[in-house]
C-alpha cells in the first residue's frame, strides 16, 4: 500500500506556444490515481498468493504420478499414472497461461 500522505498523481502535460511556434508556457493536468494504484498492487498481490496456491499442489501431483509410473510394473497403472502426470501437466499449464493473462491486464 501507499504510504501516509504520499499521494500518487497521474500527469499530463502539453507545451504551450505563442504565434510563432515559441514556447511560451506549460499546460499539465494532474489526476490522483492514489486508489486506483493501490488496489492494482492489492490485485498483483492476490494473483501471486492465487498463481502460488494453484501451482504447488499440481506441481506435487506431476512429480509424485511421474516417479510413481517410474517405478510401476503393471502396465495399465503405468499408463494410467502417465495420464495423470499429463493432464496435470496441461492444468498447470491453463493456470500459468490464465495468471499470465490476468496480469497482463
Amino acid at each position: 500500500g501507499n504510504q501516509a500522505g504520499v499521494v500518487v498523481l497521474l500527469l499530463s502535460a502539453t507545451a504551450r506556444l505563442d504565434s510563432t511556434g515559441a514556447i511560451v508556457g506549460v499546460v499539465s493536468i494532474g489526476q490522483d490515481i492514489t486508489q486506483h494504484k493501490s488496489l492494482e498492487e492489492r490485485k498483483m498481490t492476490f494473483m501471486a498468493v492465487i498463481s502460488h496456491e494453484l501451482r504447488s499442489p499440481i506441481h506435487g501431483i506431476c512429480g509424485l504420478s511421474e516417479a510413481m509410473a517410474l517405478t510401476e510394473q503393471d502396465v495399465k497403472r503405468k499408463k494410467k499414472l502417465n495420464m495423470i502426470k499429463n493432464c496435470s501437466t496441461r492444468l498447470l499449464d491453463l493456470v500459468t497461461d490464465i495468471m499470465d493473462t490476468s496480469a497482463m491486464r
